[in-house]
Parts: structure tokens; sequence; C-alpha cells
């Protein structure tokens, strides 16, 4: 039987994990290897890889942003067809309610992890005064930024640097109800057309606008059902799940082998976020062990997100590289922050603060969902 639900794709929120757990991964590697000054004066044992090639693979690992990205705009349409179902006419109170909700429900995650940090920062070298200051007001307006999570948009930095992506987050949540708003007249492939002519033309550099276009491709790959129609490519035959498995780890191959050297407008990001996320759905998700690992760490990803850089960068630093070995570095920071996400959600859970602020947020949203002018009763 076909599904009547029209955010319902062949690319599940179970798939959605796994990749989530795979970019999270691909991340902290990122940023443990990616420049050789992050760990100076630390033995790494390369082997079988030389430091240079080491560095060019946590390199090549940077187009998990794009992962994130495409995933948040495959997501958000897939809400906002379930939300908007039937053709119904989108009214601007309905629009404005779409984003809150999701903006409330990221922050709430993201304040409580920024406050933690705060306060673990007194005691383990890295205080917010330091890092905001000098000065009271530039501690006081920098701290407040960062809180917002728009630090980025403002370059007044940051407590944690990985925290930049915060501003690229909220963009998408506002950003989301417009485009799928618009695709739905002109469609996403044309707006996907123009925001490339756009980057391409005023020659954008920063980081934010170039990592849009993948988000824009979210919203074609489910506008258009591309994973639904890959899916059916073949069948369920043996032969020609292999053949997929076989093109899809090629193409990737190929991406990464020249993703250091040449991506112009973010075009290699966008094809590497679709083949990472349409291999998930191929043939990764046919390892469950495998699978079962990944989704555990997509489940947790925010929190890794969020913590990963204090603990390696500021807190632990010689604990971390004491390892020496790439892999079980990993494995270790890996590890530690997400049990250090496991604690946290517990947290959150046994005080109340989750059950509070969604609370709260239904209050806020309402409230600054409200028409503007409401007839009395």
């Amino acid at each position: 039987m076909v599904s009547k639900d029209p955010s319902a794709t062949a690319f599940t929120k179970n798939h959605t994990r796994i990749v989530k757990g795979i970019a999270v991964l691909m991340l902290l590697f990122h940023h443990l290897f990616n420049d050789y000054p992050e760990y100076e004066g630390h033995y790494i044992n390369y082997w079988p890889f030389t430091g240079d090639q080491v560095t060019s693979i946590a390199l090549a690992c940077r187009a998990c942003v794009a992962v994130f990205v495409f995933i948040t705009g495959y997501g958000l349409a897939a809400s906002y067809a379930k939300t908007f179902s039937g053709g119904r006419k989108e009214t601007p109170r309905e629009l404005t309610k779409f984003s809150l909700t999701r903006w409330w429900n990221l922050m709430t995650r993201y304040w409580f992890i920024v406050v933690l940090a705060w306060v673990s920062g007194q005691f383990l070298g890295r205080k917010p005064w330091d890092v905001y200051g000098p000065g009271f007001m530039s501690t006081a307006s920098r701290a407040v930024l960062d809180f917002l999570g728009i630090s980025e948009s403002f370059q007044s930095g940051w407590f944690n640097p990985t925290w930049w992506y915060m501003s690229l987050a909220i963009l998408m949540i506002f950003l989301a109800p417009l485009a799928n708003y618009a695709s739905r007249r002109v469609g996403s492939l044309a707006l996907l057309a123009v925001f490339w002519l756009i980057l391409g033309g005023f020659k954008f550099s920063a980081t934010v606008a170039l990592s849009l276009p993948s988000f824009f491709f979210g919203i074609v790959c489910f506008e258009y059902r591309l994973f639904d129609k890959w899916n059916d490519l073949w069948g369920d035959r043996r032969w020609g799940i292999a053949m997929k498995a076989i093109l899809l780890i090629a193409a990737m191959a190929a991406c990464f082998s020249a993703f250091l050297s040449y991506n112009f407008l973010g075009v290699l990001e966008v094809s590497l976020a679709w083949l990472i996320c349409a291999s998930v759905m191929t043939f990764i998700s046919r390892l469950p062990g495998l699978c079962a690992v990944l989704g555990v760490f997509g489940k947790h990803s925010d929190n890794l997100f969020f913590t990963h850089t204090l603990l390696y960068s500021y807190f632990f630093l010689d604990f971390y590289y004491s390892f020496q070995i790439p892999v079980v570095i990993l494995v270790v920071l890996a590890a530690t922050t997400l049990l250090l996400s496991v604690v946290i959600e517990a947290a959150k859970s046994y005080s109340g603060y989750s059950r509070r602020m969604d609370e709260l947020g239904a209050h806020v949203v309402n409230l600054l969902a409200a028409p503007a002018h409401e007839e009395e009763a």
C-alpha cells in the first residue's frame, strides 16, 4: 500500500540517525587532525599513513558540514510537506510558528551546553571573561551573542569555535518555510539554480553562504523524491544493490580525491552529502551492528557537536593526544563525548529541564507567532 503521508520517503528517520552518526565522527576526526599545530609537541604514530596523508583525510572530512546541512534541508522539507499537506494554503502565523517551534527546540539543547561550558570553564582554564573580554560591555555583549547562537553572524567570537554552526542552523530554520513556500510555486530546482547564480555572481566567501547549496539541494531531493528513485533502481536484486554500492563508492572516491583542490560553489560538497546518504540507504543500513553504533552517535550528535572541541582542545588536550594512534584518539574522544552526552541528557531529564523548557516554549512560540492585531472576542 502506498503511504498517504506526504513526508514519507525511502530515506527514513533511521537512515538520518545513521548519517548523523557518520557525519559527527567525520567532524571529530576533522577537528583532531586537520592542522599540525593543534597537537604540536605530542607524538603521533601515523602508521600505516604519513602525517600529511592523515591531515588530508581530516581536511576531506570537513564535508561533514555539508552532510548536516543537506539532511537539515531534506528533513525540514519533509516536515513542511507534512505540516502543510493536501495543498493547504500556509498562513503567515503558521509559517512563523513552523520556524519558532524548531528554533526553540534547538536553542534549549544549545543553552544547556553553553551554561555547562561556562561553569566548567571556571575550573578548567577557560573562563568566559577571558574569552569574551576585555571590558564589561565587550564581555557582556559577546556572551549574549554567543548565548543566542549568532556570534558567527556578528563575527564577535565564540567560547567554543564549533558553535559558529549555530548561526547557520538558525538561518536554515527560518529560511526553510520561505524556501519551501517558494518551491511550491516555482520549484526547488529553480531556487537552487538562482542561489548558485547569486553565490557565483557576488563571489561570497563566508562559510555560512557557501554551505547553503547543500540545504537547497536537500529540498530538491525531497521534492523530486531522488532517494526513492535511486532506491527503486534495479529493485532489491542482489546484483542491483552490488552495482549501486560500487557506483556510490567510486563516485565518493572521485569526489573526495578532488574535494580539497576543487569545490566550486560547493558542488562537490553537495555531491558528497547526497552520496553518503545514498550509501547509508543502499548498503550501510544492511549492516545491523554497525548501524546500531552509528545510530547511537547520531542520536547524540547535537551534544557531541556542541562539546567535543572543549574536551579535546581546551580542557583535556594532553589526555586525548597521549593515545598517539589517530584511530584510538578518535575512539576515545567519541566514547567520552558520548558518555558526557548521556550524562547531560539524564541531568536534563531528572532536573525537569526538558519538560519545563517544552512548556515555556509552547507559551513563547504562541506569543511570538500571534498576529499583530487580534480581534477581540
